[in-house]
């Protein structure tokens, strides 16, 4: 389905491309993702989990944010002088960083052992978001500020789990595919920023997930939608 308007958006850039006074750029960026919702009892049970197993105890998750790229292209159609309609395709980073520790006691000897454990999961999830934005200037003359917000749709590319164990300062590390997202996303993007001498821009934007990211999000009691704080370099032809 995402393929279909993938092919759909591309087959309408050429057409929006040639259009009188439109201007087409390219976009470079950070995104910070994190994720939103239900992310602070997910890192609470995961915590409680692990002490639930043998041996393991004390252990305590925290979620932060995971700096992933953003870059893509989009095309600005004029509606007045002060006012265009733009529309974008990207390639952004999203997901999370989760980090926890806790002990290990080993009774399989004579005398016991106890080692700090440290685990770092990052959660990878790379989307296609195509974005329908309003964007206004608020001066015209000199850096121009605008501001610009609207929807958008995040289509999965790719989706890992990467797992970082240290035992006593001995470390591994193991990625794996992590087929438990659904394949479409939506989001609303609010931003702000800077444009210098017609050609660059510097740009704000905070994107918030308005779904819930997982399959049966009714099974496993979690609502945890995709969220991210987006600084971008916009040039543009």
């Amino acid at each position: 389905m995402w393929r279909n308007v993938v092919v759909a958006f591309l087959l309408l850039f050429p057409v929006l491309t040639f259009s009188q006074k439109t201007r087409i750029g390219m976009t470079m960026g950070l995104n910070f993702a994190s994720w939103q919702g239900d992310d602070d009892k997910f890192a609470t049970d995961l915590g409680q989990g692990m002490s639930s197993y043998n041996g393991f105890n004390d252990f305590s998750f925290t979620d932060k944010s995971r700096i992933g790229y953003n870059f893509g292209f989009f095309v600005m159609i004029p509606l007045d002088k002060s006012f265009f309609l733009q529309t974008e395709i990207n390639y952004i980073q999203k997901g999370t960083k989760i980090s926890g520790s806790g002990k290990f006691t080993d009774n399989s000897g004579w005398l016991s052992n106890t080692y700090s454990v440290k685990e770092w999961l990052t959660m990878q999830s790379d989307y296609i978001d195509i974005n329908l934005l309003a964007k206004y200037y608020l001066s015209q003359n000199g850096v121009r500020a605008f501001i610009l917000g609207g929807p958008g749709i995040a289509l999965l590319a790719r989706s890992k789990m990467k797992v970082k164990a240290e035992v006593d300062g001995e470390s591994d590390v193991d990625t794996q595919d992590y087929d438990y997202y659904k394949s479409t996303d939506l989001n609303l993007n609010v931003a702000a920023g800077l444009e210098f001498n017609e050609s660059l821009h510097v740009e704000l934007r905070y994107q918030n997930g308005l779904t819930g990211i997982f399959k049966h999000e009714a099974d496993n009691s979690y609502s945890i939608r995709n969220g991210g704080i987006i600084i971008n370099l916009c040039v543009i032809f």
